[in-house]
């Protein structure tokens, strides 16, 4: 991937929208691994040599913590300084190469209030703003960002449209209960708002996430599910997603990504059994189990699988769309 964003117009009469290479990773509901999707996500394509931008724009920040960067966050203060007037945002780098993050926290509860506002004056052009600030950072730089994944927030009508505005296609994450689906039922009713002002957005697919790999009756029955409340249009990826409560809980202890974790765990693993075998020849004593579950290893696998996919897609959808350009 070393296509950059392309800058789109920004005139009154055609504002900026659908920024090329810009994903929005949406879900009306919470709990479905939006922040952690694009985290993993971003990090897996930024080592693949690609410049990458993370976009937080959820008031609860978590992005940060996943990264390992909870307290040098700005709680997303520049932004709100910056996307209301459509300026460039300054981002910072994650610590890992090519993998930039723009903060978000409770200042975009803030946001929220000046855009809502904005509603009565500016009709149309409101929705615009974060496309404008996110061309406008893009354009400042000397290398311009290969891909920009924005991690949206929950039930935030006004912060959502701005996102869906902004990008040029969607990601929906969906947990198999009934209120990821409701969630997932409210991410294409705000398509039907936004389309007007970004005909290009497509749903680039929806990933299945909280079902465990052995669980194949309900991954496909998850799937017809989707099928039924989307109309059949909906890409859905291969990919699924587990839920592991103690490899979740180490990326957020100590700041490291699944795959970042992966190859540590398995040499705790082994440690483990070293220490065992060496308590039992009466050399050592236990020292106590180590803090990282082998089990990382298959969350790791995951994300890698759906980095391969979401890229194969993608590429595919800007075939398509160059496809129908020459038509």
């Amino acid at each position: 991937m070393t296509t950059s964003i392309s800058a789109p117009t920004t005139s009154a009469t055609q504002p900026a929208a659908g920024l090329d290479r810009a994903v929005a990773v949406i879900n009306g509901k919470g709990g479905t691994l939006k922040t952690s999707i694009v985290s993993s996500l971003g990090a897996l394509i930024a080592e693949s040599g690609t410049r990458v931008l993370l976009v937080d724009f959820d008031p609860q920040g978590n992005l940060s913590e996943d990264l390992g960067l909870g307290e040098e966050t700005d709680d997303g203060e520049q932004q709100l300084g910056s996307v209301p007037s459509g300026r460039a945002i300054q981002p910072v780098s994650t610590g890992r190469p090519r993998l930039d993050i723009v903060y978000g926290g409770p200042h975009l509860h803030d946001l929220h209030a000046v855009m809502q506002s904005r509603q009565a004056r500016e009709p149309d052009l409101w929705m615009h703003a974060l496309a404008r600030s996110l061309s406008a950072t893009d354009q400042a730089r000397e290398q311009p960002y290969d891909l920009i994944l924005i991690d949206c927030p929950p039930g935030n009508e006004a912060l959502q449209t701005l996102a869906l505005v902004a990008a040029r296609y969607a990601v929906i994450p969906t947990r198999s209960d009934s209120s990821s689906r409701k969630g997932l039922r409210e991410v294409a009713r705000r398509f039907l708002t936004v389309r007007p002002h970004n005909p290009d957005l497509e749903l680039l697919g929806v990933v299945r996430t909280g079902i465990t790999t052995s669980a194949k009756g309900i991954r496909e029955e998850v799937r017809e599910e989707i099928d039924a409340e989307l109309g059949g249009v909906a890409p859905v990826f291969e990919t699924c997603i587990r839920y592991a409560e103690r490899p979740a809980k180490a990326v957020r202890d100590t700041g490291r990504l699944p795959h970042e974790l992966r190859s540590r765990a398995e040499e705790q693993h082994k440690a483990r059994f070293e220490r065992l075998r060496a308590q039992l020849q009466g050399e050592t004593r236990d020292q106590g189990d180590v803090v990282l579950p082998p089990s990382i290893s298959n969350l790791a696998g995951d994300y890698a699988a759906l980095s391969t996919e979401f890229v194969n897609l993608l590429l595919s959808a800007e075939s398509e769309v160059r496809g129908r350009h020459r038509r």
